[in-house]
């Protein structure tokens, strides 16, 4: 008897806003505290070290970058939602 292949979920990242602020933040806190250890010699500074060092800066500041964006827009959507004055009027002849 077979069983019946099941198909693997991809992986998921995470899309929620405040998600995406908090990996930004802790991956831009790391990307400030490696290079301050490397700088007082606690580790030892690398090709390798320093090159993740700028990726963890890097995918923090665009992930949190995302997630503030992400987090004006559902408030700018809401606002529209709610109060529906960003709708342009219609025209007269219109029905």
């Amino acid at each position: 008897m077979k069983l019946p292949k099941k198909d693997p979920k991809p992986l998921q990242l995470p899309t929620d806003p405040k998600t995406l602020i908090w990996v930004g933040a802790v991956l831009l806190l790391l990307g400030a505290v490696v290079p301050l250890l490397m700088v007082v010699k606690i580790i030892p500074s690398t090709f390798l070290i320093n090159f993740v060092s700028y990726a963890f800066q890097l995918v923090g500041m665009v992930s949190a970058t995302t997630g503030i964006f992400s987090v004006v827009k559902v408030r700018r959507d809401d606002l529209k939602k709610k109060d529906n004055i960003f709708h342009e009027p219609r025209h007269p002849d219109e029905k």
